[in-house]
This record gives structure tokens, C-alpha cells and sequence, in this order.
């Protein structure tokens, strides 16, 4: 890591985006401690995590790129397992405790495959479960996932999105990801890395309009000559700021691409498709 510094907070999903060898995946392992920092410092609820690892581990739930699985243990039984590890003092047999596993269950979509052994899982199944064992015990407050999603299908990752954004709440969430549109949609915040340095921190509408090229709107017209008096038109009125532009598929197709290229253009988009059905 290169003088990298960052901060997180409550009820927020944070998104380190990169390309693979970015330094993301040091990142977590630094501030889980399977890699020793040689400056600095972390800093976790007041308290220097570097010196108190140890006292602090039950409140931090982590899902790496590697396997952490039992072979042997079946969905049902790591949860049992990874509850009683965060929570000593708490019988798993608690009806509290029971019933936010059965939830995790469901909310990652493994209630079919609840006593079905790791080994026999797929991959994509592997992948939800991993995720699953980071959210385990009340006491996780700060949740470092290393590439949650990988291995899934669109659909699946959908779901995980959905299951992120509802757990965020009272904790502080590191997500790494390669995925621009996955960072997007649940990243609150997103610190894109580059060779281990921080190279920028935003909001993803901060982003957009200070790197971003615009939205699009893509579309099949039946009136081409239409759509470019439009057009036309809209870019000579005063009140509408900024400009569209057409880039069609080719000279005699009706597919074509309205482009917004930048945040005040991006603001009138509902009122271009209002006005474009009309």
C-alpha cells in the first residue's frame, strides 16, 4: 500500500474498485492482520485495531477469495458453528439466534441445500454461504468482503445485492470489486484503486460528473427524421442546458443512442423520455 487512507463509516456499503493486482485484496488482508502494516495506523470503534486484533475479532466478519469451508459440515451446521465462535456466551439454541440464521438462510436462497455438506455445494452456492458466515453474530460491525459476487450468475448477484444493501444497517461494510455497474449500485461511497494507491473517493454521482462521459438512452425509432427535429430543437431552446447527441447504428438503421454527456443533461432524462413518447 502506498500512503493509503480511508474512512469508513456505520450503515454505509463502501466499494474498492480495481483492476485484479490493484491492492485491494491487501487491503483486507492488512486490516484483518494476515498481512503486518509496516506504518500507520487502523482505527476501529476509537481503538487501535493493530494492538487489539485479538479483543476485536469476535465484532469482525470477513469472506476472502479463498475457501473457508468444512468439507464435512453442512449449510445448517456452519452457521451453528461461525455463531458460537462470534457469540460464546449465547447458546446457538436461542430462538433469537435461530431465527437470524434461518433468515440469512433465506435471504441468500440456500434453504434448499440447508443440510447438504459443503463439499456437494456448487460453487455459486459455496460463494452465497461464504458470504452468509460474515454476517453470523450480532457482534459484526465491520464486514470485509473480498469479491462477494465472484462466480455468480446475474440473477444471483442480483439477490446478493439486495441482501448487502438490507444488512448494511448499523455496520460498516468493505466491498472489493472489478465490477463498475456492482461498485454503483452498492457502493454509498467508492475508492477506486490503481498499484496500491488510492486514485480517487466519491460518491458514484460525484464520479460521474467529474469522470464520467453520461448516460445513454438506447432506443429503435420509427421516425428517424422526427427524432432528430427533436433533437434539434431541444438544443436550441435556452431552457435546457447542455446538449444531446444521436449516434446512430448506421445511415438507414431506426436503432440509435441518445446521449447525455454530462450531469446537467443526466438530470433531464425523464423529461427527454416524457417528451419523446409524446
Amino acid at each position: 500500500m502506498d500512503n493509503l487512507s480511508l474512512q469508513m463509516f456505520a450503515g454505509e456499503i463502501f466499494a474498492l474498485l480495481g483492476h485484479n493486482g490493484a491492492g485491494k485484496t491487501t487491503t483486507i488482508k492488512m486490516i484483518i492482520g494476515l498481512i503486518e502494516s509496516t506504518a500507520g495506523r487502523m482505527i476501529f470503534q476509537k481503538t487501535d485495531l493493530s494492538a487489539n486484533r485479538g479483543r476485536l475479532h469476535h465484532q469482525i466478519g470477513v469472506c476472502p477469495q479463498e475457501s473457508i469451508l468444512y468439507d464435512q459440515l453442512t449449510v445448517l451446521e456452519h452457521f451453528y458453528l461461525f455463531s458460537a465462535l462470534r457469540a460464546p456466551a449465547r447458546p446457538v439454541q436461542e430462538k433469537v439466534t435461530l431465527a437470524k440464521i434461518e433468515k440469512l438462510i433465506q435471504d441468500l436462497d440456500l434453504d434448499d441445500y440447508r443440510n447438504v455438506m459443503a463439499k456437494n455445494l456448487s460453487g455459486g452456492n459455496k460463494r452465497k454461504l461464504q458470504v452468509g458466515l460474515a454476517f453470523v453474530g450480532d457482534s459484526c460491525k465491520l464486514i470485509l468482503l473480498d469479491e462477494p459476487t465472484a462466480g455468480l450468475d446475474i440473477t444471483a448477484r442480483r439477490r446478493m445485492w439486495d441482501m448487502l444493501t438490507q444488512y448494511k444497517q448499523d455496520r460498516v461494510i468493505i466491498l472489493t470489486t472489478h465490477y463498475m455497474d456492482e461498485a454503483e449500485i452498492l457502493g454509498d461511497r467508492i475508492g477506486i484503486m490503481s498499484q496500491g494507491r488510492l486514485v480517487t473517493l466519491g460518491t458514484t454521482s460525484f464520479l460521474k460528473q467529474r469522470f464520467g462521459t453520461g448516460s445513454s438512452i438506447n432506443c429503435d425509432v420509427q421516425d428517424r427524421a422526427a427524432l432528430e427535429h427533436f433533437v434539434a430543437d431541444y438544443r436550441n431552446n435556452p431552457a435546457n442546458k447542455g446538449v444531446i447527441l444521436l449516434r446512430w447504428a448506421d445511415d438507414s438503421s431506426s436503432r440509435v443512442s441518445i446521449i447525455l454527456p454530462n450531469a446537467k443533461t443526466q438530470k433531464q432524462i425523464s423529461k427527454v423520455l416524457v417528451q419523446l413518447e409524446e
